[in-house]
């Protein structure tokens, strides 16, 4: 049976090289110019990166060589020779580049010595070189053939051309969901041709299941040392390692399978996206775990998301910030080894309500947890019962005043509300709106000029993107008071007030999520999205990618390397030069009477007068050119009134 099972995997790695092999030279016919910019630049970063921490691999240089001496014969190309760099970084990781180099951290050699050293009870040095040098070729035999992978399946390639011909070949904008997903395809298509690949080598198999497993190791202690959040792993370009393991199927991996789901089970959760979905999975692990506390929190506010996903964001009257960690493996495995109405209603599916509130008061007292404490709060307060809303109000002021974190101070402000104390409800939003548009305006201002400001502000509208890709009533922690305080005066019938703030919210903070909606609908604040309009050139603009470049252009008479890998790409016959960094135009410069005008409407040998009738006046003088900004960045040098020379600008 196993030896049938060899023969099936071997015929599948067989023709999945060949049909790939066929697919990519019809594909490096047409597209031969991107896959040639991928390996200048594979060729410039892989000495960037490793030339000047390269180390001496020591006792490990013969395995490495073995392995992919070995590995490669087997890979189905025949153009392949190993190139390989050992580097000084005691992190666990290896990397391939497009062009097939590869890079193996020497934390990852030192960390399998250690594991070798575990498995024979001894100290490697007492085993003959032979013996020392055949275990070591074993072990880094998984990571070599998953890098290979990538190679194989020439996944570099296909990503970056997948993404510079996204959206005409733009660059840049919103968060790409698709994109990244398309990336997490990639490590399972890699993980599983390495998995074939060292079966067809002769090397075993299951020892991709022991490195994924050592990699867990780490992730696991960075989960911890984080607090346990997994949304970092969902929206990763690399899956989990368990989930990377279940994808193998192979035996003697139950374990990682049941805590893959349970990872897809918190990121739900943390998502509000199917959550029943979710609820399955985790019942399904109670009946393993019955009195596991981390499962029950889990289930407990899943069904509080499920309910209020049946209330009206009007019916909720405020945005309450729900928290719940991811899933680690301790969590499983550290109990083995040790509006106001005259009659209040609960909006919504009751049903769910009062089996979330069941949830609730099963768990809260050995959760000895303010973020779960929080919440319940934030639960109980739509209840109808007078003495549960004291509670509510008791339970959110010791989660705000023992941990003094804002989002629980938030929470106890949106409970003061709903149990009828409006005055202190209103005192404590006011407090954190102020408080937090003072940070936030500070940040605007200083992202123009304080590079660290600038990427701060940059980071936190791509995780803003990111979750809203999925969950669309996600709104930024730090963002609800201040859209609270809106929801504050228009429930109390302040509605100037109210749409002061929305408008202030809607135009400064967010304008996408269902609460900023709700706002705008409501008031009747109209908001669009400013798009960035770029001027063209025979057919090409800033933002767009190589491909469409060579497509529209073909290919260029000269190509310079510049600084940080950026290509000058000229074109004589068009008076043209386009600067490319990381596949993308980012200026594009005419200089000659030749060159095409843009749009038509302009070009060189035009006079000062016209283009600014178009352009507008210039905003500043730099370096001898005029910059103009009315629809994109412009430079233009003047000689006796006419234009000479033009830089559009990304």
């Amino acid at each position: 049976m196993m030896k049938l099972r060899t023969i099936k995997s071997s015929l599948w790695l067989l023709l999945v090289l060949c049909t790939y092999n066929q697919l990519m030279a019809a594909d490096l016919k047409t597209d031969r110019d991107v896959w040639l910019y991928l390996n200048r630049q594979s060729d410039f970063w892989f000495e960037q990166h490793s030339s000047s921490r390269s180390i001496d691999p020591g006792e490990w240089k013969k395995p490495l060589e073995m392995v992919f001496s070995k590995l490669s014969r087997y890979s189905g190309e025949t153009n392949y020779k190993p190139i390989y760099r050992v580097v000084d970084d005691s992190s666990f990781n290896a990397a391939c580049y497009p062009n097939g180099k590869i890079v193996v951290n020497s934390g990852t050699l030192e960390f399998m010595d250690e594991q070798l050293e575990r498995e024979i009870e001894a100290p490697l040095s007492s085993l003959p070189q032979e013996k020392r040098d055949e275990l070591r070729a074993v072990m880094i035999a998984p990571v070599i053939a998953h890098e290979l992978g990538h190679y194989i399946n020439r996944h570099s390639y296909k990503y970056f051309l997948r993404l510079w011909k996204a959206q005409g070949g733009s660059a840049g904008g919103d968060f790409d969901y698709s994109m990244m997903k398309f990336s997490q395809k990639n490590e399972f298509e890699a993980d599983m041709t390495g998995y074939y690949l060292l079966q067809k080598a002769g090397y075993p198999a299951e020892r991709m299941i022991g490195v994924l497993s050592m990699m867990n190791v780490f992730h696991q202690k960075s989960l911890s040392a984080g607090g346990g959040s997994s949304l970092a792993s969902y929206f990763s370009t690399h899956p989990s390692p368990h989930k990377r393991v279940a994808a193998l199927n192979a035996e003697g991996t139950e374990f990682h399978k049941m805590a893959a789901k349970l990872e897809q089970a918190f990121e739900y959760i943390q998502l509000g996206k199917d959550l029943q979905v979710a609820i399955d999975i985790l019942d399904s692990a109670l009946k393993q775990y019955p009195e596991n506390i981390f499962l029950r929190k889990a289930n407990t506010i899943a069904y509080h998301k499920l309910w209020l996903a049946t209330v009206p964001v009007r019916e909720q009257k405020m945005k309450g910030i729900i928290t719940t960690a991811g899933f680690r493996d301790d969590m499983v495995l550290k109990k083995e080894a040790e509006r106001r109405s005259t009659k209040k209603t609960i909006p919504g599916d009751k049903k769910i309500y009062y089996k979330a509130k069941q949830l609730y008061l099963k768990t809260w007292q050995e959760a000895a947890d303010h973020s779960f404490n929080s919440n319940f709060a934030l639960l109980l307060a739509y209840s109808p019962k007078k003495n549960e809303t004291e509670f509510a109000k008791s339970l959110a002021h010791s989660a705000s005043r023992e941990s003094g974190h804002p989002d629980f101070i938030s929470n106890e402000a949106m409970v003061l509300y709903l149990a009828g104390d409006k005055k202190k409800s209103e005192e404590i939003l006011l407090m954190l709106a102020v408080q937090f548009d003072k940070e936030y305006s500070k940040l605007l201002s200083h992202a123009q000029m304080s590079p660290f400001a600038g990427e701060t502000l940059k980071r936190m509208k791509k995780h803003i993107s990111m979750v809203q890709s999925v969950d669309k009533t996600f709104v930024f922690s730090y963002f609800t008071p201040l859209l609270n305080l809106s929801m504050f005066y228009m429930l109390e019938w302040d509605m100037e007030k109210s749409k002061t703030l929305a408008y202030d919210y809607l135009t400064r903070y967010e304008s996408r999520s269902t609460w900023a909606r709700f706002l705008a609908d409501i008031h009747q604040i109209e908001i669009t999205q400013p798009e960035k309009k770029y001027f063209q050139v025979n057919g090409i603009k800033v933002t767009d990618g190589l491909k469409k470049v060579i497509d529209t252009w073909g290919k260029p008479d000269t190509t310079d390397m510049g600084p940080s890998a950026q290509e000058l790409w000229t074109y004589d016959r068009l008076g043209a030069k386009l600067t490319i960094e990381n596949g993308v135009v980012e200026t594009i410069r005419l200089f000659s009477v030749k060159s095409p005008r843009i749009d038509n409407q302009f070009g060189i040998g035009s006079s000062r007068s016209s283009i600014e009738e178009i352009l507008g006046r210039y905003k500043r003088f730099s370096d001898s050119y005029f910059v103009y900004d009315r629809q994109q960045e412009i430079a233009v040098q003047y000689v006796l009134g006419e234009c000479s020379d033009i830089i559009l600008l990304k």
